[in-house]
């Protein structure tokens, strides 16, 4: 757990201690680039979809803000991998959102909205067994989205890391076709953990 304390530290900027009651923030900043160092991970997490297609969307919002969104998308559009249980697409989507001291403990605030910036499903599940930050979830979507979310917060940053995608699949009539991952409950959990272990394990 220190370890990956100390990695995601090193990644985002540290913040040195002050004299005060409250407990103070570890981050000034977030990433330069998005998926800057994390090329491993998404290789690990894309397989065979790896080197095909891939398609980056912008980093959302612009850098000097307190939060940022990153999307990223491996498809086979040529269907090279046309074959049953073989990948069709991957979509990876990091949210940063940093609390920063604006008069409030900043921890506090990350803490606060740890988890509660949407309604979850009633099946969350803290997942400690993870090692990722302070405090972390891990839960499936819902029946309009068909990825896998983990949420961890470490210190005044809170990182959601959601993971969606669909495979090649046999029809009723034996064609292969591309089925969606809420078709095959739980498949996305542990490319969803892989990467956000990334995340928070690799310095940029």
């Amino acid at each position: 757990m220190l370890a990956v304390a100390l990695t995601v530290t090193a990644m985002l900027g540290y913040v040195p201690a002050c004299a005060s009651t409250a407990e103070p923030p570890r981050f000034s900043n977030l990433p330069a680039k998005c998926f800057a160092g994390l090329d491993d991970t998404l290789k690990e997490l894309a397989g065979p979809l790896y080197g095909l297609q891939r398609f980056d969307g912008p980093d959302l919002p612009a850098n000097g803000t307190s939060q940022m969104t990153c999307t990223t998308k491996f498809q086979d559009s040529a269907n090279t991998l046309k074959r049953a249980g073989q990948p069709y697409q991957r979509d990876i989507t990091i949210m940063y959102s940093l609390y920063l001291d604006d008069g409030q403990d900043a921890v506090t605030r990350a803490k606060d909205n740890f988890r509660s910036s949407v309604i979850r499903p009633a099946n969350v599940t803290p997942s400690s067994s993870l090692n990722v930050g302070e405090e972390a979830a891990s839960w499936p979507g819902n029946a309009n989205f068909s990825g896998w979310n983990v949420e961890f917060r470490e210190s005044n940053l809170v990182v959601v890391v959601t993971v969606a995608g669909s495979d090649y699949a046999m029809d009723f009539t034996g064609k292969v076709t591309v089925q969606e991952w809420s078709k095959i409950p739980g498949e996305l959990r542990g490319p969803a953990e892989l990467a956000a272990k990334g995340v928070a394990q690799h310095p940029i």
